[in-house]
């Protein structure tokens, strides 16, 4: 022997120890980020899509940090709204978006209800709006203008009409409307 110790890890046994340590660490990053995902999330477990389910709703929480303010809080909902429209727009074929606001404008972090309709739209999803005429941004007029000339136009090349949009303005109806608390 040349006199060096065989007690202490060889160089290669160093290598993988450390990788092995920053695996667990990756690890139990991704599995704390999953958990911290999880309580963010709804109360109730989602199922994963299958073809004989569909995603009726997605629920997002109403309680964010303390540190933020009411508005602060309305635009976390909607942001996290847009993503879950998103996903469901990913996750599904073509189906219904129900949207019960006339909000259109651009998130902090994302393009906004309009954008995700738009969306929707291009994928060939059946969108309803339902909003007061006060409240009901010009965005939604205008996508639906875009969206019956694009069915006119694959009507006439006897294409798939691809999305429609549909738009309720509830101040007629407001007498009928009832709110459970």
């Amino acid at each position: 022997m040349s006199g060096h110790s065989t007690s202490g890890p060889s160089s290669a046994q160093h290598r993988s120890a450390t990788t092995t340590k920053s695996t667990s660490t990756a690890s139990s990053s991704s599995t704390s980020l999953a958990a911290s995902t999880k309580r963010a999330s709804s109360t109730a477990p989602m199922a994963r899509p299958t073809s004989s389910t569909k995603r009726v709703a997605a629920t997002a929480p109403t309680t964010p940090s303390s540190s933020t303010g009411g508005r602060g809080k309305e635009m976390f909902v909607d942001e996290l709204l847009h993503v879950k429209m998103a996903d469901s727009m990913l996750d599904y074929d073509r189906g219904i978006l129900i949207l019960l606001t006339g909000d259109g404008a651009v998130a902090q972090f994302t393009d906004g209800f309009g954008a995700q309709v738009a969306r929707a739209l291009r994928r060939g999803w059946t969108v309803i709006v339902a909003s007061f005429a006060a409240c009901l941004s010009s965005v939604y007029g205008k996508l639906a203008k875009q969206a019956a000339a694009a069915a006119a136009m694959a009507e006439a090349e006897g294409a798939h009409a691809g999305g429609s949009l549909h738009l309720f303005v509830l101040d007629a109806d407001v007498a009928n409307l009832v709110c459970v608390v």
